[in-house]
C-alpha cells in the first residue's frame, strides 16, 4: 500500500485534534452518504475479512498532528515517541560537559547549577507532546537519541541542528526559522477558555446561571493546521469522501461551527522515515492489537500510554453522540514504541463494540484500532 499526506486547513476553531478513530468513524459515515448503506458494509466486510486472512485492510489512518503548510513549503509535527529517559549518571555526564569542567568535581558551584537546571528541563521535556520532522526522522533513524535530545535543546539556538522548544513541542532551528525567522512566535497554535451560554427554553433566550467556558484550539500563525497519514491502495476512492467532510466537518461540535477544514490529498505518495535496521517500531494511531500481536518486551525498548476509550455514536444521526453502555477499551496512544518481532504495514483490528437492530438482521457498529508503524531504531 502507497501512503498519503492529508492536509486540513481550520476554518474554525477546534475542540480536540482528531485521533486515528475518530477519522475513521467521519470516513465510515462519509462512504455511507456518498456510496450507500452497502458499499459501506462492503468496506467493512473487507477490513474484518483482511484480519481472518492476514491481508490488507483498504485503508489504514494516523491520527491528526500539528503542521505548517504555506506557500508550497510543509513544516509537519509527529508525537513525541516515548524514549527511555535519562538515567542519574546520564543527567551528571551532561551538568559536566554543560558546566565546562574538565574533571569530574561534582562539588563545584557549576556543576551544581546545571544539575538543578537539567533536572528542571528533564521535568519541562515530559510535557512535550509533539516534535518536528527533522527531530522524528533523527529519533526513527537513531541518530537523536535521549541525551543527545537535551543537549541540543536550547532556550535560543544559534547553531543549525539546534532544538527549541515552541509551546508543547520540540523543533529545530532550521525549521523554526521557516516559521517564524523573527522569533517571535511562542507557539504554533493555543488553547483559550470560549465563553458560551446555553437558551433558557422557557424564555427562548440566555439567562442567569446558564453562563459555561469550553476550551478550543486556535492556530496563531498563518498556514498552521492538521495532516494526517492514510496508507492505502485506492487514494481515488478516498478523495470524493474528503470533500464530503469539508462539508460536515470532523470531530466534535460541528453543529456549533467547530472542526471544520479545507481538506488537501497530496497526489505524490509519502515517504514515511524508516532506519536501515530497525529493532522498533512507533504507533502514530490509537492501536487495539490482535490477540496474536502479544507484545513481548524483553531485551529491547518498549514504552507506551494506555487509553480508556469509551466509543461514543456519532452525534448527527441516531442516539445524538451518546456513549456505548459498558464498553471500555484499553488502546495504546500515539507515540508509543514497541520491540520489533515481525514488520507488517500495519497492526490492530477494527474492534465490533454494540450491535444495532434484532438478530438476525443486527448490524455492528465496530471502533478503529489499527495502528500505521514507523520502523525505528531505538534501542536500549
Amino acid at each position: 500500500m502507497r501512503t498519503y499526506a492529508v492536509h486540513l486547513k481550520p476554518l474554525s476553531s477546534l475542540i480536540s485534534w482528531p485521533a486515528s478513530d475518530t477519522l475513521f468513524g467521519a470516513l465510515c459515515w462519509a462512504i455511507r452518504h456518498v456510496y450507500g448503506r452497502e458499499e459501506l458494509k462492503k468496506v467493512l466486510a473487507e477490513f474484518v475479512e483482511g484480519d481472518k486472512q492476514n491481508g490488507p485492510p483498504p485503508f489504514v489512518l494516523s491520527s491528526a498532528f500539528p503542521c505548517w503548510h504555506e506557500e508550497g513549503r510543509c513544516i509537519r509535527f509527529y508525537p513525541k515517541p516515548l524514549m527511555p529517559e535519562l538515567n542519574s549518571d546520564a543527567i551528571q555526564q551532561l551538568a559536566i560537559h554543560q558546566a565546562g569542567e574538565v574533571s569530574s568535581d561534582r562539588k563545584s558551584p557549576a556543576f551544581k547549577r546545571q544539575m538543578v537546571f537539567i533536572c528542571g528541563r528533564v521535568k519541562e521535556l515530559k510535557k512535550i507532546a509533539y516534535v518536528s520532522e527533522a527531530i522524528f526522522r533523527g529519533i526513527v533513524e537513531g541518530t537523536i537519541g535521549p541525551k543527545d535530545l537535551y543537549g541540543r535543546l536550547k532556550t535560543k539556538g544559534i547553531m543549525e541542528n539546534d532544538i527549541e522548544q515552541m509551546g508543547d513541542s520540540l523543533i529545530s532551528l532550521a525549521e523554526r526559522e521557516k516559521i517564524d525567522p523573527d522569533q517571535k512566535m511562542p507557539c504554533l497554535w493555543t488553547k483559550t477558555d470560549v465563553l458560551h451560554t446555553q437558551v433558557d427554553r422557557l424564555s427562548g433566550s440566555a439567562a442567569e446561571g446558564l453562563l459555561y467556558y469550553n476550551d478550543e484550539i486556535l492556530f496563531t500563525r498563518p498556514g498552521g493546521g492538521l495532516w494526517f497519514l492514510v496508507k492505502t491502495d485506492n487514494i481515488d476512492f478516498l478523495k470524493p469522501l474528503f470533500r464530503y467532510l469539508e462539508d460536515t466537518g470532523i470531530g466534535g461540535e460541528r453543529t456549533s461551527g467547530k472542526g471544520h477544514f479545507m481538506i488537501i490529498c497530496d497526489d505524490k505518495p509519502y515517504q514515511l522515515p524508516k532506519a536501515k535496521e530497525p529493532d522498533s517500531f512507533i504507533i502514530l494511531s490509537r492501536w487495539f492489537p490482535k490477540d496474536k500481536e502479544r507484545i513481548v518486551c524483553e531485551g529491547a525498548a518498549a514504552a507506551w500510554t494506555l487509553l480508556n476509550q469509551r466509543p461514543r455514536r456519532e452525534v448527527m444521526h441516531a442516539a445524538q453522540g451518546k456513549f456505548i453502555s459498558n464498553t471500555l477499551l484499553r488502546m495504546f496512544a500515539e507515540g508509543s514504541v514497541f520491540p520489533l518481532r515481525e514488520e507488517k504495514e500495519c497492526y490492530g483490528r477494527i474492534e465490533p463494540v454494540e450491535y444495532t437492530g434484532t438478530a438476525p438482521a443486527h448490524e455492528k457498529i465496530y471502533r478503529n484500532g489499527l495502528a500505521l508503524p514507523v520502523m525505528a531504531r531505538i534501542g536500549d
